[in-house]
């Protein structure tokens, strides 16, 4: 597990570029912030104007990103120099999701209150289509992979458009691309966030030679590392992680009632924080917090 520190309010969009190198992070704090995946390190730094940060996407070489939210603009940033280039304007309102077309060229944003999306000529700053069918606020937009449809979300409605003729397709499938925003795209990284914290986790470390090879040499359960980092965590309150150890924990001594304990009282506390946060938990969850969640408390 790598944690990211720097925001200074909660985070409340990531997004990884193509090549799994890098990741930009936004939230509460207006600042837009670029990370590097191996060294864990910030490179680069953005301010949003004077709002809040609800949208990142990069383009698909990687060089630059988009980032949306409530300043009433969308900003087209270098990703390595932090500098912004371009700033689209929408409106009035806020832009809570932004999305590149496959080739680049186009860059499609869904503002807040209007119930509408905005396409842009990213290259050359020219808005070139308002679609404008949704009745409530859109969520979230994506293109097709060949770029010729936007699948876009509200509340209550999906809808598919075609961006050749601006209109909606009534008889087509919602099948839009399968976009795992949490997942570098080489699968290695998950990435989470934790209130004012963006949290990498490297689910291909197992698969590593140096760590396999060291996974075959120890023979016991290193319990002693485990309660380290789980009281760590909890004395910085990084409650994923306390939540991640203390199930590990219980896994390999699972009457102990004091893990139990523990492992109840910060999952308690991850709760809470996704739930102010507004976010669902479940799909953030290792399987082996889900595993020892539901073992009984011990008689130790």
């Amino acid at each position: 597990i790598r944690t990211f520190i720097g925001h200074t309010g909660l985070v409340r969009t990531v997004a990884f570029d193509q090549a799994g190198k890098r990741l930009v992070s936004g939230g509460y704090d207006t600042k837009i912030r670029v990370w590097d995946i191996d060294s864990g390190k910030q490179i680069a730094t953005a301010l949003a104007s004077s709002g809040a940060v609800f949208g990142v996407a990069f383009t698909p070489d990687g060089k630059r990103f988009a980032a949306s939210g409530t300043d009433h603009s969308v900003h087209l940033i270098e990703t390595l120099s932090g500098q912004e280039i371009l700033t689209f304007f929408p409106g009035k309102d806020g832009v809570e999701s932004v999305a590149f077309s496959p080739d680049g060229t186009r860059l499609a944003g869904a503002v807040a209150g209007m119930g509408n999306i905005r396409i842009w000529d990213a290259p050359h700053q020219h808005e070139t289509a308002i679609l404008s069918e949704h009745t409530d606020t859109v969520a979230s937009v994506t293109f097709s992979l060949d770029g010729s449809r936007i699948y876009s979300e509200s509340e209550n409605e999906k809808l598919i458009w075609n961006v050749a003729t601006r209109e909606t397709i009534s008889d087509a499938m919602w099948a839009p691309p399968e976009m795992i925003t949490h997942t570098s795209p080489d699968g290695r990284w998950y990435v989470t966030t934790e209130s004012n914290n963006v949290v990498l986790v490297d689910v291909e470390y197992k698969n590593v030679p140096n760590e396999k090879a060291r996974r075959k040499t120890k023979v016991s359960f290193d319990s002693f590392l485990h309660q380290k980092q789980a009281t760590d965590a909890t004395t910085a309150k990084n409650w994923y992680a306390a939540t991640f150890h203390y199930a590990w924990l219980m896994q390999n001594d699972p009457d102990q009632t004091s893990l139990y304990d523990c492992l109840q009282a910060s999952f308690q506390e991850l709760q809470l924080q996704f739930k102010l946060e507004g976010r669902d938990i479940e799909p953030h969850l290792a399987t082996v917090v889900k595993r020892s969640l539901k073992l009984p408390r011990g008689n130790k």
